[in-house]
């Protein structure tokens, strides 16, 4: 059996406008900061390069306490498809990758949003895993 397992988070949105307004705000750093990883009033910064190789970051400041979001562009395909990578230091040294997929809907789209992350069983424990599902 591997020390290491992956899970994946998916799940299915959709919204009564155009696939380039979702997507646009997966990437417009001022609408970013109102709500990907943070929200407007605990938001510090709100930072990316949206281009493939580009990065992006949030600090979002909550309970004293600062708290770093940063990742890479692999894939941007407007309006269709994102991909970037996920990581939060300060708390593990994994890196997740979340594709972000829009289609076009009767009225307005479907987003899907799929989230990937890999970690090491020996460092969690077996039995703290099993518990929680």
């Amino acid at each position: 059996m591997s020390d290491y397992s992956m899970i994946a988070l998916k799940m299915t949105r959709n919204f009564d406008v155009p696939p380039e307004k979702v997507f646009d705000a997966w990437l417009n750093q001022e609408i970013m900061k109102k709500w990907l990883f943070t929200l407007e009033r605990t938001n510090k910064v709100a930072q990316n390069n949206p281009q493939v190789g580009g990065t992006w970051e949030i600090v979002d400041h909550r309970d004293g306490k600062d708290y770093h979001a940063i990742g890479e562009y692999i894939e941007i395909d407007r309006p269709n498809k994102i991909v970037f990578t996920f990581q939060m230091p300060q708390f593990s040294e994994s890196t997740d990758t979340v594709i972000v997929e829009l289609r076009d809907t009767q009225h307005g789209c479907e987003m899907t949003f799929t989230q990937t992350s890999s970690f090491c069983m020996k460092k969690i424990g077996r039995k703290q895993i099993s518990r929680k599902r």
